[in-house]
């Protein structure tokens, strides 16, 4: 019933769940440094020496010194061994051996007086490469055991270089050995769950009484009257055991119990958001799940503000062009613990030279999708380009992320290969053809060769120790490549670009959107005004953040029909390219994609008849369908004829409440206003559903008119404005007066 467990480490407790027995390593090492007095001739008889208070007894052997090769050496000679000493009270479970010979070489192994051989060693090769193990099969394992290697090879002179043996603490025969097993390793609890220990497992459970149950860590968990409370977050060491008694022999067993926070979730839709200058950004709120606060900041407060509070961004929060990193943090509480998430922000303006500052960062491990290598003579296949902003950075030859090792402080760095095969390393810095670079920082202490001909100098102030280089007196680039021409392996971390445009005589595209939000919902095609563009210059549209096939938008009379067919906020974009007279242009609008909302009707699925649903009599209760999770729904609810598009606007959302799955219960007719919030930061409009009690409603259908010639204007039933309704039922308003009407 005894188990024991297999390690190689010295004076060690093993445990695996189970059975824990004190186990050790001892190391007899034949090596040059060797000191004890070991015989340097063959022994032609049995003799019995001192290696280190250890009693060997060599025959036909000889310790074999040299400068890198010393060894115990057996004669070519049948017989020729070498016998290792007892350990009364322990039990030898395994030997390794290293084999230091030159020559093929083979060993026998077997116990002292026998003359079956338990195990051979074979080893074709010297030196490391020539280590093997045996493990003792448990059934001939006792304690006491002292064992032989007797040359297998009587050909050649063979040789052992080492020997490593593990044993463990043998029991008293005379008593019970016991296992105990958690059946586990691990176990890990976050905050705000139950803990649930593992059972322990006790063989013969007889035994079980005597367990005692300890924790290394009682600022983590502890054992109160016999159950383990958590008391704080971190680690220990959960401990079942049997301390030697007249009965049992010691035995234990032990798992790993962690108490931490949990991980909110927080993250951006988008990792990149584009705006212009002058119109703003379709800025981005984090969703959060989690119970933290969340606060906003901007990697540079002079390009782009953030609202601290909520993430917000106004149009005269975007102060200049150029590129910024908005982010988010939530705090961290109780039960949960900090996180941060991050988008960036690319501020444009076609209309006026631009001034941009990009900084490519290798200082982090796979930086831009490349692989991070420590060892090896691999480079980087896969990327041979990346981009910040408007600055492109592509890179020739052998080039790699690399480490020295896992343990480096030296973090990460890009490295360029020496001349190799006639190929150079080298790496350029691209920026728009209209644009002029100003200065190049290369965080680097080695020698780049610029293109120019011109020498990297060092910088100074806050560029101390930097290369920088500056193009020549008259001389403009909007590329220059930087190469390694010496004759080692050369490194950066980080590259800073700064440009500018040309002056220009171009004139001003102006272009631009009338109405910058438009709502809309998912699969719904929605009208949207197309961009004014008084010069007339050639434009193309597109939805950033969306591939092609996620969207549809055609042009027509001045109108763009767009369908979404995924919810979220995105930025629709005008695009004219440069003439001959007209500098680029773009402008930009903001949509915000809802999705379709399902309802449920006393449980069951329903579909509204004309924006009403029918309560059967003596009413029920209304419940909204499933939502993505950047969606949250309000409500509001009311006894009263479903209000038209008209009077919407006049509830104050303040007043509705978070929907939270509970259904809405109606038992009289009414109305049941919505709309949708997504990622904590947009709302759609404010949508009406009428309910009916068994077919009644207030019979209300027309609101009094104040205005009978004021414009007409048609409502589909979720509230949005149609301009040119085709074939089917719509909410019509003129003035104040909205009626429902089929339109055929």
């Amino acid at each position: 019933m005894r188990k024991r467990l297999l390690l190689s480490l010295l004076t060690v407790l093993c445990t695996l769940g189970g059975v824990k027995l004190h186990a050790e390593t001892i190391e007899l090492n034949f090596g040059p440094s060797t000191t004890s007095d070991l015989p340097t001739n063959f022994a032609t008889k049995e003799t019995n020496v001192d290696f280190n208070g250890y009693t060997l007894t060599m025959y036909q052997t000889k310790w074999q010194k040299s400068k890198e090769n010393s060894h115990i050496a057996f004669a070519k000679l049948n017989g020729a061994s070498l016998s290792l000493p007892s350990f009364p009270g322990k039990i030898i479970t395994s030997i390794a051996i290293t084999c230091q010979s030159t020559t093929k070489s083979k060993f026998d192994l077997f116990e002292n007086g026998s003359t079956t051989a338990l195990h051979q060693f074979t080893f074709s090769a010297m030196g490391d490469k020539g280590i093997q193990t045996f493990n003792i099969p448990e059934a001939k394992q006792a304690a006491g055991i002292a064992y032989k290697f007797v040359t297998a090879n009587t050909g050649n002179q063979c040789g052992i270089g080492k020997i490593t043996l593990t044993l463990e603490e043998a029991g008293d025969p005379s008593k019970t050995d016991v296992e105990l097993d958690w059946g586990v390793k691990e176990v890990n609890v976050l905050a705000g769950e139950e803990l649930k220990t593992p059972a322990l497992t006790v063989t013969p459970a007889e035994a079980k009484d005597a367990v005692v149950y300890t924790s290394s860590n009682e600022a983590v968990a502890k054992f109160v009257e016999g159950n383990l409370t958590l008391t704080g977050f971190g680690t220990t060491e959960i401990t079942a055991e049997i301390k030697d008694n007249e009965t049992y022999n010691n035995a234990s067993a032990t798992y790993t119990l962690t108490y931490a926070k949990k991980n909110p979730e927080l993250h951006f839709e988008r990792e990149v958001r584009y705006g212009k200058l002058g119109v703003g950004v379709v800025w981005e709120a984090a969703k959060h799940i989690g119970d933290g606060n969340v606060t906003y900041s901007s990697s540079d407060p002079e390009i782009v503000a953030v609202n601290e509070t909520t993430g917000q961004i106004l149009p005269e929060d975007v102060k200049t062009v150029g590129t910024v990193t908005i982010t988010a943090t939530a705090s961290a509480t109780d039960t949960y613990s900090e996180a941060t998430a991050k988008y960036r922000i690319i501020i444009e303006d076609a209309n006026a030279p631009q001034i941009g500052r990009e900084t490519f960062d290798f200082t982090t491990e796979n930086p831009y999708g490349m692989t991070t290598y420590n060892t090896g003579d691999t480079y980087e296949s896969e990327v041979s380009s990346v981009t910040s902003g408007n600055v492109v950075m592509s890179f020739y030859g052998d080039y790699r992320s690399y480490k020295y090792n896992s343990q480096s402080t030296q973090g990460d760095f890009l490295t360029f290969r020496k001349v190799y095969n006639g190929v150079t390393s080298s790496f350029t810095i691209t920026v728009p053809t209209d644009g002029i670079i100003e200065k190049i920082t290369i965080n680097t202490v080695d020698k780049f060769t610029p293109s120019d001909g011109t020498t990297l100098a060092t910088g100074d102030g806050e560029e101390t120790g930097l290369k920088v280089w500056t193009p020549a007196e008259g001389k403009e680039f909007n590329t220059i490549t930087f190469s390694n021409k010496t004759t080692s392996t050369i490194k950066l971390k980080s590259v800073t670009v700064v440009w500018k445009n040309k002056t220009s005589d171009l004139e001003i595209a102006d272009l631009s959107f009338t109405q910058t939000v438009y709502n809309t919902t998912v699969g719904v095609e929605t009208e949207v005004n197309a961009v004014n563009n008084p010069n007339n210059v050639a434009t193309t549209y597109s939805i950033d953040c969306l591939n092609p096939d996620e969207y549809t938008l055609t042009e027509a009379d001045g109108k763009l029909a767009i369908t979404v067919d995924k919810v979220g906020v995105y930025t629709l974009r005008a695009k004219s390219d440069a003439t001959d007279t007209y500098l680029p242009g773009i402008a930009i609008l903001r949509l915000n994609v809802f999705p379709q909302v399902d309802f449920l009707m006393n449980g069951g699925p329903t579909t509204p008849v004309e924006n009403f649903i029918d309560l059967p009599e003596g009413g029920g209760n209304i419940a909204f369908g499933e939502l993505p999770v950047t969606v949250d729904l309000y409500y509001l609810d009311e006894v009263s004829e479903p209000a038209a598009p008209a009077a919407l606007a006049e509830l104050d959302k303040n007043d509705f409440n978070l929907y939270d799955g509970t259904p809405v219960e109606f038992a009289n007719p009414g109305t049941l206003h919505y709309f949708m919030r997504y990622a904590d930061a947009y709302d759609s409009p404010i949508y009406s559903l009428g309910v009916k009690v068994n077919g009644q409603s207030s019979g209300i259908e027309n609101v009094a008119a104040e205005a009978t010639d004021a414009p007409v204007e048609y409502f589909n039933l979720q509230g949005i404005r149609v301009e040119n309704p085709a074939n089917g039922l719509y909410i019509r308003r003129q003035g104040n007066t909205a009626s429902k009407v089929i339109v055929k």
